[in-house]
């Protein structure tokens, strides 16, 4: 039957020509070229379909088996995969970001691939042959479903099963992690996606209304380290953002329309208002306008008179009472008319449990009478509402805070058919406590609790609208929240142009995802939850613009070089950090001309401090203890001050990040240094160390009269040198670090053509060593200029 069969397809191989298109070798997989592939070419993991085969030999029949010598013995090739004349096709070209159509990049799919893997490994020897896959494709579905769709002809299926084998592993023996890799495709990376443009002085010119982000977020700091960081866009726990006070007085000044826009549902537009007029949140001395402030509770009580009937049941879950008057102004018939409840008994959550039951199934009996979508005769007749922000407190109905009882009502409602309000994704909000000063601790958010209860519900619940998300990134976030703020601002005079309308906010899922929902501009503030680097985890949320923060909208246009200009010139110099080199450094009474920088430097004034430190952060990875340079990498960290000094030369010395200043000497080896002995160093510092320095452009070799100093003699050697100069001259080996370091004074006077700066010194050596370099180094130069 084999020599049968091969001499059959080997006739046919004469009569097809493999190079023209559309020919095909039954009537019933016959396709026109220009209508598309068949159905048997129409299954497409990454871009390929199924070709016309040659056939060079045939498969035996599916229902012949291996022997049983061959799964004791796993060196024996099974008779299948033995070597022979293999299939001609041309393999086709692998893709690397297409997916299967089941494919969600989620860990269900990935869970099933695994799962049909060991199906169709029936003998458990870690690899499976064309032989498996057939015997697999006639008795499980969950092979047939995540297979191509093959030939209906026996003997095509089993040489186009043999050549899909092939494809994963030419050997024709797929393991599991081939298979794996087969059908899962990782998500594109930073490099497939668009780098948003610089938000800067001349973006605002060209920008006529803002929409704007307020409450802050948590950020872990992304070097490892126990450093916590909260912020937002507007403000953060306890102070206004660096710079927002007089964004908002530039947006006054020039009379530009804006609205701040929160994703809060724990307080209404009034209770905003007065947070911005109370110390330490006070933005100006007039209190915003409240036809300017709007939030997600607001929202959610403008939907919720708009679609919640008259006589429906309300199970809310709230912050507070502030609620009920936001319902009662908007229409106090309808509020009136529900029986509203923060708390109920089993039994009461039963009965309206069995009602929400028998309004669904009404529903559903209708819509298929009328053959129409469940939507649309489906009424909220039993809701479960929130309004807040993660925290339940006590009211006068009695609920006193998130307990079983209360997640078991809401349990009994939902898996019954009733619909769920509530007011942001947002799965956290920032907590500050007095007896860890500088460390925030995220509470459970809105979105958190929402996520919980979703599972619950009936399957296709999205689809049929019993949930419903009322702020911005909600599915219904763009009508009721964006939607309403273009109105506001149209009110205030503005065009309603939306490609000059601009929403800030400092989250990819929320703020971001809402602008480019209702199709106007986005700008990603870095000074809260997200960071532009992060763009490859929300592909479809990509802003238009990003900036440090809301403070750096009014620099210039030479200052905001974008983030890849400081990843590429750190690259240039990967090179050279691997040599010996020689640094020198200067510490002067009096100013100098105005620095002459190499490429590097020049490249490193263009940024802000800020920038470059996060720069430095993500460049290290999130893990600030893994194997990377971290030692050589603490002179970009130090580099950091030099430039907020130069930036600052002629209004003299910048105020110094000591959360900084802890971070880039815990790395070089100086741990738990307390906050008030930097805080003394910093205070007794002289003002004239403040005074410039400068690197040189050539290399500078030391006087042949310096004193040179053994490291125990240090100070005895530093106190011989006149006040006005002193040079200390570093050899380090990157390769080398047995050398301790060799530290050289001289007292020689260079001229203007040579700078120096203390941040060339590149550190490498043991803990030991750089402990006393470090503690060289901070007892004889600024702390503001850079150590």
């Amino acid at each position: 039957m084999f020599r049968v069969a091969s001499n059959f397809f080997a006739a046919r191989k004469k009569r097809i020509d493999p190079n023209k298109e559309g020919m095909s070798h039954d009537k019933e997989d016959a396709a026109t070229p220009s209508e598309g592939p068949s159905d048997s070419q129409a299954w497409c993991r990454d871009g390929r379909s199924s070709p016309v085969f040659e056939i060079g030999i045939c498969e035996p029949a599916a229902t012949d088996h291996y022997d049983d010598d061959s799964a004791e013995d796993p060196e024996r090739v099974p008779p299948e995969i033995s070597p022979g004349t293999p299939s001609t096709r041309k393999m086709p070209t692998k893709s690397s970001f297409t997916r299967h159509v089941l494919d969600d990049n989620a860990g269900n799919w990935r869970g099933a691939v695994s799962a049909a893997f060991r199906l169709i490994d029936r003998r458990g020897r870690g690899g499976i042959t064309s032989r498996d896959l057939l015997w697999a494709m006639n008795e499980f579905e969950l092979v047939r479903s995540i297979l191509p769709q093959f030939s209906r002809s026996p003997h095509r299926k089993a040489a186009e099963v043999n050549d899909f084998v092939r494809e994963i592993a030419r050997s024709g023996i797929v393991n599991e992690a081939a298979w794996v890799a087969h059908f899962c495709v990782e998500s594109p990376q930073n490099e497939h996606l668009p780098m948003p443009a610089r938000f800067n002085a001349t973006t605002l010119e060209q920008t006529t209304a803002f929409i704007l982000d307020l409450d802050g977020k948590v950020v872990v700091s992304e070097d490892g380290l126990s450093l916590t960081i909260a912020a937002g866009t507007i403000y953060r726990p306890g102070a206004l953002i660096e710079g927002a006070a007089e964004f908002y007085g530039e947006l006054i000044s020039r009379r530009i329309p804006f609205v701040f826009l929160s994703n809060t549902g724990a307080k209404s537009w009034l209770g905003t208002q007065l947070k911005l007029v109370t110390p330490p949140y006070k933005i100006a001395k007039e209190p915003v306008p409240m036809d300017r402030i709007m939030t997600a509770a607001d929202a959610q009580a403008d939907y919720m008179c708009a679609v919640v009937p008259h006589r429906a049941r309300l199970l809310v879950v709230s912050a507070g009472d502030f609620w009920r008057q936001l319902l009662r102004d908007r229409d106090p018939d309808r509020y009136a008319s529900w029986d509203i409840r923060t708390s109920l008994t089993d039994e009461e959550a039963m009965d309206w449990a069995v009602e929400a039951g028998t309004n669904f199934r009404a529903a559903q009996h209708t819509a298929a009478q009328r053959h129409r979508p469940i939507n649309e005769f489906l009424e909220p007749h039993v809701v479960v509402v929130f309004f807040l922000d993660g925290d339940v407190k006590a009211d006068e109905d009695g609920i006193s805070g998130w307990c079983y009882q209360l997640i078991k009502h809401c349990a009994f409602l939902l898996s019954h058919g009733a619909h769920l309000i509530y007011t942001a994704d947002d799965p956290f909000n920032p907590s500050l406590h007095d007896r860890f000063v500088g460390n925030v601790f995220p509470l459970p958010g809105p979105g958190m609790f929402a996520s919980m209860l979703l599972p619950i519900m009936p399957p296709g619940s999205d689809k049929d609208g019993r949930w419903a998300c009322c702020g911005k990134g909600g599915n219904i976030g763009h009508k009721f929240m964006v939607e309403k703020a273009i109105r506001m601002l149209r009110a205030q005079g503005h065009s309603g142009k939306r490609s000059s309308i601009v929403l800030v906010g400092d989250r990819f899922a929320t703020d971001i995802r809402a602008g480019n929902r209702a199709g106007i501009k986005t700008c990603l503030v870095e000074s809260g939850c997200n960071r532009i680097a992060e763009r490859c985890f929300f592909p479809t949320d990509i802003p238009t613009y990003w900036a440090p923060s809301i403070g750096h909208f009014l620099e210039p246009e030479s200052s905001c070089e974008s983030l890849e200009a400081f990843e590429a010139a750190r690259s240039l110099e990967e090179e050279q950090r691997r040599r010996p080199r020689r640094f020198f450094f200067e510490r002067e009474t009096s100013p100098k001309p105005p620095i002459r920088s190499p490429s590097m430097e020049r490249e490193m004034h263009k940024l802000q401090a800020c920038d470059l430190l996060r720069a430095w952060r993500l460049k290290v990875g999130r893990n600030g203890f893994g194997r990377t340079s971290r030692l050589a990498d603490v002179r970009d960290l130090l580099k950091l001050y030099y430039v907020k000094t130069v930036q600052q030369r002629e209004t003299g010395i910048r105020p110094f990040d000591f959360d900084d200043l802890a971070l880039a000497l815990d790395i070089i080896g100086m741990h738990n240094i307390p906050r008030d002995d930097l805080q003394a160093l910093v205070t007794d510092m002289p003002a004239e160390f403040a005074a410039g320095w400068r690197t040189p452009r050539h290399k500078v070799s030391p006087p042949n009269n310096a004193a040179v100093a053994d490291n125990a003699a240090d100070e005895s050697a530093a106190a011989t040198i006149g006040a006005s100069q002193f040079v200390y001259v570093m050899e380090s080996f990157v390769d080398d670090d047995d050398k301790p370091p060799r530290i050289r004074s001289s007292s020689k006077k260079f001229d203007d053509r040579h700078s120096f700066s203390p941040f060339e010194v590149l550190i490498s050596q043991p803990s030991a060593s750089i402990k006393e370099v470090a503690s060289k180094v901070l007892s004889s130069a600024s702390l503001d200029c850079g150590v």
